[in-house]
């Protein structure tokens, strides 16, 4: 079985200004699946903003909106669903389709409630998986065997009429270990994730830095130097540090607490399943019934928060305080 990586496309603007990546989506993407033998697919439409005239096309009332949205839903065989953020109320969409049926879906879908406010995911059966996930930055990402995603881009050359940049996650001859493969695909949707935070005001996001350098100003007699993965500052003057790792354990975190004192908040990003030993039950139960092991009470400073990133799918399936998401020997409040 052949190993997997991803490539990010980043697009250039179309010669009416606006961004290719739109024609990617509802022009190039279905073509150039079909002729990698693609037949069939699944697509999820994950809603950033809600259903509402500010954020659709349709200068209606809330309720009207629904009932197009429903309607829109039922005619292409739509499956609605919560995401993780409970403000979107079920607007998010998946279905499986022919890859033949793409196209005309993503018209209909923009020309109602706006592709720009909603986060695209198509996996194909020939193995591409494929993710719009930063169209702010005309980004998009594509996974497959590296003999695929040549045969990908190849098409989409010829395909697109502006410059577009192919940028892979490792050479022809790098090391094809899961950590290597998952580091730059963690940091990638990180980044995202912060400028979704940024351009949708969820919490009015200032400066997004990557490998930000913080100076700590201590008693000691050398101040030390906190080196984050991204650091944040919001417009009302907070900060906010975040660590990606892609193979975590209790020592490494530990190691990164020391940082946590610069910031007012310091935020883990892991890979969905990694330390499940010491998981919070997902469901409630009797303290005596949760065999999960805690982790040192140093994790329970109230700062700290966690997020966790599902490596199949590339979606953040978790965010909160890591003292709610993992035991470390204390009920949360």
């Amino acid at each position: 079985m052949q190993a997997k990586q991803f490539v990010t496309l980043t697009f250039s603007l179309a010669a009416n200004g606006r961004p290719e990546v739109y024609d990617f989506l509802w022009t190039y993407l279905p073509k150039a699946l079909q002729q990698t033998g693609c037949k069939k697919l699944r697509l999820e439409i994950n809603r950033l903003e809600p259903l509402n005239r500010i954020y659709t096309r349709l200068n209606l009332p809330h309720e009207r909106i629904q009932e197009i949205f429903n309607r829109f839903c039922q005619s292409h065989h739509l499956r609605r669903r919560a995401s993780l953020d409970a403000y979107q109320d079920k607007t998010s969409l998946a279905a499986e389709l022919d890859a033949k049926n793409l196209a005309p879906l993503f018209k209909d879908y923009n020309v109602l409630f706006d592709l720009f406010f909603a986060d695209i995911v198509v996996k194909a059966d020939n193995g591409l998986f494929v993710d719009m996930a930063d169209g702010f930055s005309n980004m998009v990402v594509v996974e497959g065997t590296q003999p695929k995603l040549r045969q990908f881009e190849g098409l989409l050359q010829k395909l697109c009429k502006a410059p577009v940049r192919f940028s892979y996650s490792e050479g022809e001859k790098a090391s094809m270990e899961p950590g290597n493969h998952l580091t730059p695909l963690m940091h990638l949707y990180t980044r995202h994730e912060l400028n979704k935070m940024h351009l949708f005001e969820r919490r009015l996001v200032n400066v997004v830095a990557e490998k930000a350098t913080v100076l700590r100003k201590e008693r000691a007699k050398t101040p030390r130097k906190g080196r984050f993965d991204f650091f944040v500052e919001t417009f009302d003057g907070k900060r906010m540090g975040v660590e990606v790792l892609t193979r975590p354990s209790e020592g490494k975190l530990k190691e990164k607490l020391a940082y946590a004192v610069d910031v007012d908040e310091f935020v883990f990003v892991l890979p969905d399943g990694s330390l499940n030993t010491h998981r919070r039950p997902t469901q409630k139960v009797f303290h005596k019934q949760d065999r999960s092991t805690p982790l040192s009470p140093v994790f329970n400073n109230p700062k700290l928060r966690v997020w966790l990133f599902d490596v199949k799918t590339h979606q953040f399936t978790v965010k909160d305080k890591l003292n709610k998401v993992f035991n470390t020997g204390k009920t949360p409040h």
